[in-house]
């Protein structure tokens, strides 16, 4: 795994986003958080701050700009945080929210697989167990 430090410049192809609209890029097998990318761009990153699997940055300069990067219609984006998608088309903000969305349906598959196997498994051991005899008052 390549060693990260905080201030290094880094020239990175953004991959995708997070639901918050950063871009998500890779050093080394380590995700990188990109505040101001755009999915396809080529661009140099100033790491902001590193954690033990993953680091967060910034855009400093794009090498090879996205077609669905534009101009924000927004004066105070990002200063004010409000929107994460203002510096993409529409149509790129709704292919990530579709992507997104079916990322949480698989978890939520995921989750529910694992709840009716646990499930399953309380119901044999119960099975298994001699009934309990109780006594009413």
């Amino acid at each position: 795994m390549a060693e990260l430090q905080k201030n290094q410049l880094h020239t990175l192809t953004i991959d995708g986003y997070t639901a918050e609209g950063l871009g998500v890029a890779r050093i080394g097998g380590r995700v990188v958080f990109v505040h101001g990318g755009v999915r396809g761009e080529v661009c140099s990153v100033r790491i902001l701050k590193v954690l033990k699997k993953m680091a967060f940055g910034r855009v400093e300069e794009i090498f090879q700009p996205s077609p669905a990067r534009r101009e924000p219609d927004c004066p105070h984006y990002p200063a004010c945080g409000g929107c994460a998608f203002r510096h993409i088309s529409y149509e790129e903000e709704l292919e990530a929210m579709s992507q997104q969305l079916k990322l949480q349906q698989k978890c939520q598959d995921i989750a529910a697989l694992i709840l009716v196997d646990e499930l399953e498994e309380e119901l044999e051991d119960d099975e298994d167990d001699e009934p309990k005899k109780r006594r009413r008052k």
